[in-house]
């Protein structure tokens, strides 16, 4: 399978990370560690866009006054959640922004037509799920998602009876993409997100699963008892009790955290499936090594940032305790799990926890500020 990537896919200067938990290099930190892991084996495989999308293009799935009003340096600021940033020079707010938001635009669609034409492909700029026609919103200047299967209608590529999938994955709900497609029979939108995540006002998706905080014993009981039942319902966490909860809530089978080899994870996986759902026959195993993701581990960082800024209420605490405690056991940030233990031990205890909270929320600002977590 073939990537599209283009250098102008990066958003604003290494400076902006200080002020925005976006990493604003994704897109390069996304090659480096394709590269790492296929080395050679990319060669030929890695596509880029040859010139970037234009307003004029755009409107044809975005409100035209929406799009005039990018001229502006505020507008477009306000989107990406720095609004004080109006103030540099335009030619700032273009070459951080709005060009590689056009850039990137682009190759979502360049990598759509690949993925017609070969079967695959993966572009690692876009996903600009919370844009819609009117307007802007959390960083998504436009919605390459809406324009992409526009265009590819437009061209033939779709037929105007062609059904099309959009399953969203991101820890946010695509709250754009939902409103854009929510009377087009013809485009079934899908999002598993956070619950209790961003945006706070959630659209309606053609399905929605919001996924709770804290054990998700109840959501896996809530899929055990439901008529059909899935087939298998897997468990998976790094909190040391969490097995025996899952189990007892009706999962099939557990993974504890963290997982460090794809090949136990397949196998664990494929044990749990009905016989008529296993492989036929001897299947070759890539025995790679999983790393821990630096960018996700900064989302990570920025959602736990903007719980502790409300985090009042004891159920917020517990949350905060536990969620941070088993993602820095995979991120191996032993100060942050201590930290989020000792927290743990706290509200056990029935003992006040807001200096220690005061200090996790410290730890995460250092995280979040200096970028090097891990």
């Amino acid at each position: 399978m073939k990537l599209v990537y283009h250098p102008h896919f990066l958003f604003g200067s290494r400076m902006l990370n200080c002020f925005h938990p976006f990493e604003f290099n994704r897109a390069e930190l996304a090659l480096k560690r394709v590269e790492e892991n296929f080395g050679s084996k990319l060669e030929g495989r890695v596509l880029r866009p040859t010139a970037p999308l234009t307003f004029e293009e755009l409107a044809f799935v975005h409100d035209v006054e929406y799009l005039k009003s990018l001229e502006r340096n505020l507008p477009v600021t306000q989107v990406i959640e720095v609004p004080w940033l109006s103030v540099f020079p335009r030619s700032c707010i273009e070459n951080w922004f709005v060009d590689p938001a056009l850039w990137s635009v682009a190759g979502s669609l360049l990598a759509a037509r690949t993925a017609l034409e070969e079967g695959g492909c993966l572009s690692l700029g876009g996903g600009f799920h919370h844009a819609k026609r009117t307007g802007g919103e959390g960083f998504c200047l436009f919605s390459d998602i809406a324009f992409v299967i526009e265009t590819l209608r437009g061209e033939g590529a779709l037929s105007a009876e062609d059904g099309i999938l959009y399953v969203d994955l991101d820890v946010h709900q695509g709250d754009g993409t939902a409103d854009i497609f929510s009377d087009d029979i013809r485009v079934f939108t899908a999002s598993v997100h956070a619950d209790r995540n961003y945006p706070h006002v959630k659209q309606i998706s053609d399905y929605d699963l919001g996924l709770p905080d804290g054990s998700g014993a109840d959501l896996i009981r809530e899929l055990a008892a439901a008529s059909p039942r899935i087939p298998v319902i897997l468990g998976t966490s790094g909190d040391d009790f969490s097995e025996e909860l899952a189990v007892a809530a009706g999962a099939d089978g557990f993974l504890r955290k963290p997982i460090t080899s794809l090949v136990r994870f397949q196998e664990h996986i494929l044990s749990l499936l009905p016989p008529e759902r296993q492989p036929l026959g001897p299947r070759p195993l890539n025995e790679v090594e999983v790393i821990p993701d630096r960018i996700a581990y900064q989302d990570d960082m920025a959602h736990i940032a903007g719980i502790l800024c409300d985090a009042t209420d004891e159920r917020s605490i517990d949350y905060v305790g536990q969620f941070l405690s088993g993602v820095a056991r995979i991120a191996h940030d032993q100060a942050l799990r201590d930290a989020a233990d000792r927290l743990i031990a706290l509200r056990r205890k029935g003992q006040p926890t807001g200096s220690q909270a005061a200090h996790i929320a410290g730890l995460v600002q250092d995280r979040l500020t200096q970028r090097a977590a891990m």
